[in-house]
């Protein structure tokens, strides 16, 4: 019995529910969103038709907000695999903010003023190429390649996973914090994309010219078709996806190469396999009319951009935040 009130008192103190404060990872994702919910609240003043993106904004905000929460607390347990649970915990928030994000754009972006950029995207592979690269691929269409490249094309949402996962079995949790951040820095970046150049991809903008009974700018031979589940993948994708207006930049070939250039910083027996995970999956945004060429070009260039400030941008974020808080930095069973 005074085993157990010992037991007891030691894990009520404060020391053992000392609760860390959030990444700045953590910190960006939420500051997003709430400045997204903020966004639309003022819209919604102006205009009825923004509440529901003010409803799916703030529930977000909420739930990536408590997660976060309930992640501080697992990683300031005294156990170790209380504190390796908090920081899976916050690797899922992270993720859930990107798929419901995208969805929740899609409501945004669907009240927006559309201005015609699908045109001006493709003038750009015009002027390059002289034809557009689905064009171009059009010639090499084969069903077992179009089974082939979709099946990759689907499962880029898994390629942070390996490398993730890796860090935090090695308990290499400052090296996964500082991984966070670039994958937060890139994907955000591409949503932003997504609200500054609101674009079509090309295989969403030639059935919409033909829904309306216009002719197609694309001479294209026909659907692509597969042998077994490529159809299958392609509405899936099709119904599963609020935000059509989602070609710049492409979001497949960014987390492909963040995931390709964490890799070769973090891990390099994980290189070879991604890199040859992420190059059929950026064949296929082309392949399978997904995007255009411009979209590609400006993920790369995002890419590179967010490896090359990632460092510097978590260094002085996460000082400023040491120093509101008094914090002068994790405990040593925090670091690698």
């Amino acid at each position: 019995m005074h085993a157990r009130t010992t037991v007891s008192r030691r894990l009520l103190q404060p020391a053992a529910l000392r609760w860390q404060l959030p990444g700045v990872a953590d910190l960006l994702a939420l500051l997003f969103w709430l400045s997204f919910a903020l966004a639309a609240f003022f819209l919604r003043l102006r205009e009825p038709r923004w509440g529901e993106a003010l409803g799916s904004g703030a529930r977000l905000a909420a739930s990536l907000g408590v997660l976060f929460l309930l992640s501080g607390f697992c990683r300031g347990a005294p156990q170790a695999g209380v504190r390796t649970f908090g920081q899976g915990l916050r690797f899922l928030a992270l993720a859930i903010g990107l798929l419901a994000g995208h969805h929740t754009l899609g409501l945004f972006a669907g009240q927006l003023q559309r201005s015609g950029f699908e045109l001006h995207l493709l003038r750009f592979d015009l002027w390059l190429l002289g034809a557009a690269p689905s064009e171009l691929c059009a010639r090499f269409e084969n069903p077992w390649l179009t089974e082939w490249l979709q099946f990759w094309y689907s499962t880029y949402f898994y390629l942070p996973f390996p490398l993730a996962i890796c860090l935090l079995s090695q308990g290499r949790l400052r090296d996964l914090q500082r991984y966070l951040l670039l994958l937060v820095l890139a994907c955000y970046g591409v949503f932003l994309g997504y609200l500054l150049v609101p674009s079509l991809t090309p295989d969403t903008l030639q059935h919409s010219l033909l829904e309306a009974g216009r002719p197609g700018i694309f001479a294209w031979p026909g659907e692509l078709e597969g042998v077994w589940l490529a159809g299958s993948f392609r509405r899936l994708i099709y119904a599963g996806s609020c935000n059509i207006w989602d070609a710049f930049p492409s979001g497949h070939t960014t987390l492909c190469l963040i995931s390709v250039l964490a890799a070769w910083k973090y891990e390099r027996r994980l290189l070879w396999p991604i890199v040859c995970v992420s190059s059929q999956v950026i064949v296929a945004t082309l392949y399978l009319r997904y995007h255009y060429l411009l979209d590609l070009v400006a993920a790369l260039a995002l890419s590179l951009l967010a490896f090359a400030c990632y460092e510097g941008l978590h260094r002085v974020l996460r000082q400023a935040v040491a120093e509101v808080s008094g914090d002068r930095g994790p405990a040593p069973v925090h670091g690698h």
